[in-house]
């Protein structure tokens, strides 16, 4: 079986992609997060996805985008 370069392949490129992006958001994530995944407020809980918390929050005030990148 010949392997063909990624230009020819498309799908390979995009998984590619796809992995490169998983693995960029493994080293840097802690960055592009605003919110520190264990702190609590409840004063901001069960909010619906907003321009502030991107995934809404959980029952404790936690930003879930935040849970999602450290998870």
């Amino acid at each position: 079986m010949k392997f063909k370069p990624a230009k020819q392949n498309p799908s390979a490129a995009i998984g590619g992609l796809i992995l490169l992006s998983i693995l960029l958001l493994a080293i840097f994530g802690t960055l592009l997060t605003p919110y520190n995944a264990f702190d609590l407020n409840f004063e901001e809980k069960l909010q619906p996805p907003n321009s502030k918390h991107v995934f809404g929050t959980d029952e404790f005030g936690r930003d879930l985008f935040t849970r999602v990148v450290y998870g």
